[in-house]
C-alpha cells in the first residue's frame, strides 16, 4: 500500500481542488483503511475490501488482490466526505501498485521492506510540499535520508497531483460498470 504520508498528500491535493463540507472527516476517511489494518493481515484485507490472497502467485496478482474498488462501492456510497476520503485511499493504493510502481522486475526479489524505506525517504518532502500532518500514526513522521529506489521524488509528486485531481464519481461509474482495470490513469 502507498505510505500514509502519500495518502495524506493525495488527500490535501484533492481537498484543494474539490469542495468538502468536512475536511476533518475526509482526512479521517483517507487515513482509516491503514489505521483499521494495524491489527494484522486479515484486518488489512477487510479494511481495503481486498480479495483472498490464496490465488496470488505473482507480485502483480498480490497487488491486485489488495484492493477491490467495486466491493467498496457496493457496500458504500460516495455520499459524504468520510466515504469519499476512504474511496480515495483505496483508489490511490490500487493506482500506486498497478499503474505507478509495478515493474516486471518486482517478480524476483521484491520486498515490501524496501518500499517502506522509500516511503521514509519521501515523508519529509510530503510535509514540506503538501503540508501533510500525520496525526494518526507515526508512520508518516518517520524519515530517513537518501533517494528512493523504486521511483524518483518527481515521479511521486506527479502521481500525487494526478491522483488528487481525479474525478472520483466518474471513476466510481467506470468501476461499477465494469472492472477497476478499466480505469484510465
Amino acid at each position: 500500500m502507498a505510505g500514509m504520508a502519500i495518502h495524506l498528500a493525495v488527500g490535501e491535493v484533492y481537498a484543494k481542488y474539490n469542495k468538502l463540507g468536512d475536511k476533518k472527516a475526509f482526512l479521517q476517511g483517507v487515513a482509516d483503511p491503514d489505521l483499521l489494518s494495524l491489527g494484522g493481515i486479515g484486518n488489512k484485507i477487510k479494511a481495503h475490501y481486498g480479495d483472498a490472497r490464496e490465488g496470488a502467485t505473482t507480485v502483480k496478482s498480490l497487488f491486485n488482490s489488495k484492493v477491490n474498488l467495486k466491493k467498496y462501492l457496493t457496500a458504500n456510497k460516495l455520499d459524504n466526505d468520510y466515504n469519499i476520503g476512504y474511496f480515495l485511499h483505496l483508489l490511490t493504493d490500487y493506482l500506486f501498485f498497478n499503474r505507478f510502481i509495478y515493474k516486471t522486475e518486482f517478480e524476483k526479489g521484491f520486498k515490501f521492506s524496501m518500499l517502506y524505506d522509500d516511503y521514509e525517504k519521501t515523508n519529509k518532502d510530503m510535509k514540506e510540499r503538501y503540508g501533510v500532518k500525520d496525526i494518526y500514526t507515526n508512520f508518516g513522521n518517520v524519515s530517513q535520508e537518501g533517494e528512493p529506489t523504486f521511483f524518483t521524488k518527481k515521479e511521486l509528486f506527479d502521481f500525487i497531483e494526478k491522483c488528487g485531481k481525479l474525478d472520483l464519481k466518474e471513476i466510481a461509474k467506470i468501476v461499477m460498470a465494469g472492472n477497476q482495470e478499466d480505469i484510465v490513469f
